[in-house]
């Protein structure tokens, strides 16, 4: 009888069925393939769909560096990965970004998994992690847009480099209540179509039927000083 059919519960010679043996017993009687504490504990590993966020942490600290740590974190992602997306979603209302928030969020609790205390539940700790990932982005984006806004208040001539530096969502949300705070109709409408939609001015003063001396720019010039005045308001209320 080899240590094969030992393993497997079948004698190797007749073809019967034997009762299926451990590896240390059939080293016991054949002196073949010296079991180690790694496959018996292998052996008793339950599923990692039958075990607790807890336990598969757990488990990942005894063996972090073994072929079944991967195993647990991949379950772990598999578990969480809808409702972090959900919690970014809801805090961000960007689908776009809430999928790339939550891959951010994954990297950094596996990084931080040695700093998981157990008697606390997984998912508090997950969404912990998530919200801090999600306001250190909102903070990030609103930098942006007051440097952008800034820039684009303070450059000479160059509003399109500006609104190109903001994305669609921060234009929404951050320029056009500013516009229409402190525009008027005919300003507003010169600076959407000369920056918005690249029209010249002296197109623009020709479609509009401007009378005055300096056509559109005269409302270019208004309305810049205007909307700088504004976003340094905004600036310092946020």
């Amino acid at each position: 009888m080899t240590l094969d059919s030992c393993i497997r519960g079948r004698n190797a010679t007749t073809g019967t069925e034997v009762l299926p043996l451990g590896p240390r017993f059939c080293h016991m009687f054949t002196g073949m393939g010296t079991p180690t504490d790694d496959v018996v504990a292998e052996s008793r590993d339950p599923p990692a769909d039958e075990l607790t966020d807890e336990e598969l942490v757990g488990q990942y600290h005894l063996a972090p560096a073994s072929d079944r740590s991967r195993l647990l974190i991949d379950e772990l992602m598999r578990r969480h990965q809808a409702r972090v997306v959900a919690w970014c979603y809801r805090l961000t209302r960007n689908r776009d970004l809430a999928r790339d928030l939550a891959q951010d969020v994954f990297v950094k609790a596996y990084s931080s998994l040695d700093t998981f205390r157990r008697d606390s539940k997984f998912t508090t700790w997950l969404y912990v992690i998530t919200c801090n990932r999600c306001r250190d982005d909102q903070r990030a984006r609103a930098v942006r847009s007051r440097q952008a806004l800034q820039d684009m208040i303070d450059a000479p001539l160059d509003w399109n480099g500006g609104l190109a530096a903001l994305d669609a969502r921060d234009a929404r949300t951050v320029l056009r209540p500013l516009m229409d705070e402190v525009l008027d109709r005919t300003e507003k409408l010169v600076m959407t179509l000369h920056y918005g939609h690249d029209v010249p001015l002296d197109s623009i003063t020709a479609a509009l039927g401007l009378t005055n001396a300096s056509g559109a720019k005269a409302y270019i010039v208004s309305a810049r000083r205007k909307l700088k005045t504004a976003v340094k308001r905004w600036t310092v209320k946020s």
